[in-house]
């Protein structure tokens, strides 16, 4: 996922930027390949003054040694596993940081913080590898989803087959945002012998997040009060605070 903020100030450093307040824009990106600009990341955003943090998985092809690069102007960071791998988080002209660690095979937790203060602005995160050559990290090996649950159907343990054309398990995902996205399940049996499937998964809308899609949710905003009752009381069923009160309907007075 990607999440952009316009900024009332210039930062200095990437510590100066909250980035648990609101952003402007939250939406997903497939690269993080943002060339040189004088202008936006994101359609209506600032062309100074501005921070974007990339959120996901990244899939590691086989053990062994990992480089991660980060070219960028202004600062940037690049954390794997939750660990600070490329540490370039100052105000500077255009270079390219790198860092590296060793990466099981599989998927791993992905961030990227990034600001731009003013003049130009470049974001470009690449990585090498076991077996390839330095490239900007494809869309095929950087991913919004996170994996929660790895598991045998109808049972809590980690699959484990002889028999990959029987294999019959179950895959929980977790994504930020709703909508479709398409995810690359690769299965290995005892032999190491592998079968690859893409699979298309639907996210569905949960505005008041209690696992109950928006279109089957009785109770969308999760205030209390039925879709039914918001009707009749000419409320608005996916706002918990209508009036402004800072309290939930059923609260408000």
């Amino acid at each position: 996922g990607a999440e952009f903020y316009n900024l009332n100030f210039g930062p200095s450093v990437l510590a100066d930027v909250d980035f648990t307040a609101a952003p402007t824009l939250t939406t997903n990106v497939a690269v993080i390949n943002f060339p040189r600009t004088s202008g936006s990341f994101w359609p209506g955003g600032q062309s100074d003054r501005f921070a974007a943090r990339f959120t996901g998985t990244v899939f590691a092809p086989s053990d062994g040694r990992y480089t991660f690069f980060s070219a960028s102007d202004d600062g940037a960071l690049v954390y794997i596993d939750g660990q600070l791998v490329v540490n370039d988080g100052e105000n500077h002209g255009t270079g390219e940081a790198s860092g590296t660690i060793l990466l099981s095979a599989g998927a791993h937790p992905f961030e990227t913080r990034f600001f731009e203060n003013g003049g130009d602005a470049v974001l470009v995160v690449s990585w090498t590898g076991p077996g390839f050559a330095k490239q900007i990290i494809p869309a095929a090996a950087f991913s919004p989803w996170q994996v929660l649950r790895w598991r045998e159907a109808g049972s809590a343990v980690l699959v484990r087959t002889n028999d990959l054309a029987t294999l019959s398990a179950t895959l929980e995902l977790s994504l930020r945002l709703a909508g479709t996205s398409q995810v690359q399940v690769v299965a290995f049996d005892a032999d190491t012998l592998s079968s690859t499937q893409l699979v298309t998964i639907v996210a569905l809308p949960d505005m008041d997040h209690d696992g109950i899609p928006d279109r089957d949710d009785p109770d969308i905003d999760g205030d209390g009060l039925s879709n039914v009752q918001e009707a009749q009381l000419g409320t608005d069923p996916r706002k918990p605070d209508t009036d402004g009160s800072r309290m939930a309907k059923t609260d408000s007075r």
